[in-house]
């Protein structure tokens, strides 16, 4: 291990030593979202960017967002020394676009605490990347569904714990729903959150600030999942996932088609207003309502249900729902 780590330093000594006087060479230099200037080389002919750092004089401090396009190009590698020697480096985010990370990326960073790699397939990572034991000292954060993956790639297993991220999961209980955007909204507007506000989960776009944005991509990411006629149209059963509506070809319609059995009230609720503790969909939320009289109204919050009646049509036998939840739309076709 002692060897290892003379090695190391050798090496980075006289990589370093061969840059010469061509300090602070790379080929593109962007701030991040949080105004953090990130620098990078092109790769691949030019059509990727990898990023650069202790190689060329540059060293980060803070916590670092890669982002995963810059100038049109994807990143796609942290390059061979990318955080090496960056003493104040305390976090780094690592996009999905990520496949592989070089030798010594994150070598002699003594206060490195966290890093958060969004990749799903574990990018391939050179078995030098870290200063000997270093690596048991820092936190890795994985999407929820590839932490397994992470922990059979034996030069990923190494750290001191693998914690899943749940993307919008902002209260921490396992599920993504209009309860975690109560709570981002909360957070934004200085309000009371719940006791377990995640900032991580809660920074849907990963550019490590929770605001307006973070809101409108969790709204998004919960409306496209899938949407319930709950229970039989002529109940309030909350429990039914009978019927489900189907997504149609433009990406945000969503249809279907039930028999008519006189006129009756149903709500249509996504999968995010399912309460998995109690197996039932929320019933108590601001619900949007559509009659003969008013059509639809109301406010669509927190993932909620919305509340319709169908009309008595005669001579109907069944009727085509359609709803576009981004639109607040909706389409009752009597049949």
């Amino acid at each position: 291990m002692i060897m290892k780590h003379l090695f190391t330093k050798i090496l980075l000594a006289m990589l370093m030593g061969m840059v010469g006087t061509n300090v602070l060479a790379y080929d593109v230099a962007e701030k991040n979202a949080a105004g953090i200037t990130i620098y990078y080389n092109y790769i691949n002919n030019g059509t990727e960017l990898e990023v650069v750092g202790g190689f060329d004089g540059i060293f980060y401090a803070g916590k670092i967002v890669v982002p995963e396009k810059v100038a049109g190009l994807s990143v796609t590698a942290l390059g061979n020394a990318a955080f090496a020697y960056s003493n104040d480096l305390i976090s780094v985010i690592i996009p999905s676009s990520v496949t592989s990370i070089g030798l010594m990326a994150f070598s002699f960073c003594s206060k490195l605490e966290d890093i958060y790699c969004y990749a799903e397939t574990a990018p391939e990572i050179n078995s030098m990347a870290f200063e000997d034991s270093q690596q048991q000292g820092i936190t890795l954060h994985v999407p929820k569904d590839f932490v397994s993956a992470y922990e059979d790639e034996s030069s990923w297993n190494g750290f001191k714990d693998i914690v899943p991220i749940i993307i919008g999961d902002a209260n921490k209980d396992g599920y993504v729903n209009g309860y975690d955007i109560c709570d981002i909204v909360n957070y934004v507007m200085d309000e009371e959150t719940d006791n377990d506000f995640s900032f991580d989960n809660a920074d849907v776009k990963v550019d490590n600030q929770i605001n307006a944005a973070d809101i409108v991509l969790l709204i998004n990411k919960i409306n496209g999942t899938k949407f319930y006629l709950i229970g039989d149209h002529n109940s309030w059963d909350m429990t039914d996932k009978t019927y489900a509506f189907t997504k149609l070809d433009d990406g945000k319609t969503w249809e279907i088609t039930i028999p008519s059995e006189g006129a009756g009230c149903f709500k249509i609720a996504p999968e995010s207003a399912y309460d998995h503790q109690d197996g039932t969909f929320w019933s108590y939320l601001l619900c949007a309502e559509y009659d003969q009289h008013t059509g639809l109204h109301g406010i669509m919050q927190q993932g909620d249900i919305m509340a319709a009646w169908l009309l008595n049509t005669e001579g109907a036998t069944s009727y085509t729902i359609r709803i576009v939840p981004s639109e607040m739309t909706y389409q009752i076709i009597p049949q």
